[in-house]
Formats: C-alpha cells, structure tokens, sequence
C-alpha cells in the first residue's frame, strides 16, 4: 500500500476556539466569576453559587488577570449522554473527553506552546478547577487541571499526580455548564495567557491552535466500550451477550461523524483555532466595548424560531400608542 492511500491513523475532529483579550480597556468592566463550593455538597447543599451571587469587581483592574482567555467547545456528540446497553442498568453514560491539550500562540512576539492537563490533581491543591470525586467513602474535594510550558513536557508527565478513577467528561464533577462555563474549567478546557511584558506593552496580533487528544487509548470516544453499543464501566464484561465490538466507523457514525477518504484507527484528534485575537494598550478601545443591559434583549419561545420571531415582532410594535 502506498503512503498516499494508506489509511489515516485517527479521525480528526473539528472543534471551535474562542479567545477574550482582558485588557486595561475592561477595566470598568464587571465580571461575574463563580466557582462552585463543593464543601457545601458534602452537607447536600447546591455548590453552586445562585447567579450574579459573586460579582468580581477587582478581577478586571488586577494587572495578573490582564492577558488571553482561551476557551474550546467540545464537540456535541461529547456534550450528551448515551444509554447503557448494560443488561442491568437504566443509566445515561456521558462519553470520555480528551484529556491532553496542546496551544500554540502564535503571531506578534513568536510562538509558545503549553500542554493543558485536564484530569491532573495532586491531592495537595496543586490542580486548578474546583472539583469532586464520587468514591467508596463518600465525596472527595479536590481540584484538577494544570498547564506546562510544552518544553517542560514528558512521557512521564502523563502519569504524574493522583487522578481521578473515573474518566474526565464534559460535565466534570456533575455539574451540567462545567465544560461551557470558562471559570469552572480553568486549564481543564480554558486557558489563560499571561503574555509576556514585551507582548504587553504594545499593540499585537495574536493566534491560537489548540490539539486535543485522550491520553488512555482505551477511553478514546472511538475505542470506548461504554459508547452507544457499550457498558457504563468502558469495560466489554457489560456489552449484551452475542454483540460483537463496534468498529471505529460505526461508532463514529453513531456519534455523527462522517470521514471522507478513507478508514481510520480507533483514535480521535481534535484541532481548531482563533486568528487574529487583537491585543490592545488603549484605555478606552471601543472595539472592546460591551453593550450595555439597556441595548439588550431577551425573547423567549418553545422553539428557537419561536423566540426569534417574538423577538422581531417586538422590534415592530410601537412601544407607546399612537
């Protein structure tokens, strides 16, 4: 077989990047950055914060905040629960997540690149994310992710840490807006770029690439048992008796995802990226502005073409008679 029609060794899966510059130009901005209190989960009490509860007046004039938000949205067929096919159970199953993220930046002041690992945590604080773990004993609280400097980055830093049992999905310790929610998923499936000084102090563009992959080959969402034709576990034990393993293409096809040209293996790389992110030093840049709650509006429906057409219907209405 030749190398032009040899098959390719994973399936490559398009993600979407977004990218926030925090600037001085916010600095009358007020940012609203929650986290969650799982403390408060061990006496069965909501972690949650009820909203606009933690308003965070200093976080945008605080010079360390100052930087490049990046964020990642997971691909949708990882943002929803499939049933079990085990015999006994009647649960909804959310697939694993990748777990290894490499980002690049690009543009004005060179490049650097840094690994996000997502299911990292210590048991000594050393993760980042706000986080709970469902064991024998009861709940566990603890924190995970973590970002390295790509050069510092090794085989061995895979397995370093005490990470959780259970396989990283897209709603993390249980909370459904973990993986939309960038302060609930720092270094899990954000990032923050500092910028270095240089960068900083002058107007820059900016780009960011973001790779994604599992680091477990078992748990990649392709080669994961607990999929649509799988047990909860990842484990074969629970496939109903006479099902034969999917293949990759079949479960790539029960995920939605269609490849053109050709097979592939049971992995999955995930890649996007943001360009052109504006980095700017003026104060008052009004690109950077944001509306205010007066310019906008809300439109509710049971359908989004129902809140869309209320929504252009009240632009049509006169707001006083006559």
């Amino acid at each position: 077989m030749s190398a032009a029609s040899a098959p390719a060794t994973a399936l490559h899966v398009p993600i979407e990047v977004h990218a926030m510059p925090l600037t001085p130009a916010h600095s009358s901005t007020l940012f609203q950055r929650r986290t969650p209190d799982f403390g408060l989960a061990l006496a069965h009490i909501d972690p949650e914060p009820a909203p606009f509860a933690d308003a965070a007046p200093d976080f945008a004039t605080t010079p360390a905040n100052h930087g490049v938000y990046v964020q990642w949205t997971l691909p949708a067929a990882l943002r929803c629960a499939v049933a079990s096919s085990a015999a006994a159970s009647r649960t909804a199953v959310f697939p694993p997540v990748p777990n290894r993220w490499l980002l690049v930046r690009s543009g004005d002041g060179g490049t650097a690149a840094w690994v996000i690992d997502s299911d990292y945590a210590d048991g000594a604080g050393g993760g980042t994310s706000p986080y709970v773990v469902h064991g024998a004993d009861g709940l566990k609280i603890t924190a995970i992710g973590r970002c390295k400097d790509r050069a510092q980055w090794t085989a061995a830093s895979n397995h370093e840490g005490d990470r959780p049992t259970a396989p990283l999905t897209a709603v993390g310790p249980g909370l459904p807006m973990f993986a939309a929610y960038q302060p609930y998923n720092a270094n899990v499936f954000s990032f923050h770029d500092p910028l270095t000084p240089g960068i900083r102090a002058h107007d820059a563009t900016l780009h960011y690439s973001v790779v994604g992959w599992r680091a477990e080959k078992e748990l990649d969402v392709l080669h994961w048992n607990g999929g649509p034709s799988g047990g909860p576990d990842g484990g074969p034990k629970d496939r109903p008796k006479g099902r034969e393993p999917a293949t990759p293409a079949e479960l790539a096809a029960a995920l939605g995802w269609h490849a053109a040209g050709g097979g592939f293996g049971p992995r999955t790389v995930y890649a996007g990226a943001v360009r052109s992110v504006a980095w700017s030093t003026a104060v008052n840049d009004p690109a950077d502005t944001v509306p205010s709650k007066e310019d906008c509006g809300i439109a509710v429906g049971p359908t989004a073409i129902d809140a869309f057409a209320a929504a252009f219907t009240s632009l049509m209405v006169p707001s006083t008679p006559g």
